[in-house]
């Protein structure tokens, strides 16, 4: 009976930092696949449910307020065989 409730606790992320992300608490399975989901708080203060996967494997580190931060603007400019700019 110890060892069942030391490997559930390894299993539990609670606490847990990834990213932005901080672990609040585990969310009821309701996939019949049985994929965990955790409730996490957001650095900037927004709740967000992701499965445990994309966490471990840190695809999901915030709520989506950083991808707005770390998107550079693209410049959209022609340039002619001479290296110059073409103006339309």
């Amino acid at each position: 009976m110890k060892i069942k409730d030391a490997e559930e606790d390894l299993d539990d992320l609670t606490g847990c930092l990834f990213g932005d992300l901080k672990v609040l608490r585990r969310i009821p399975d309701h996939f019949e696949c049985g994929c965990r989901r955790w409730r996490c708080m957001c650095s900037c203060g927004n709740a967000v449910e992701t499965f445990e996967t994309a966490l471990l494997e840190n695809r999901k580190t915030s709520c989506g307020c950083q991808d707005q931060i770390r998107r550079l603007p693209i410049r959209r400019t022609r340039i002619d065989y001479d290296g110059e700019p073409v103006t339309a």
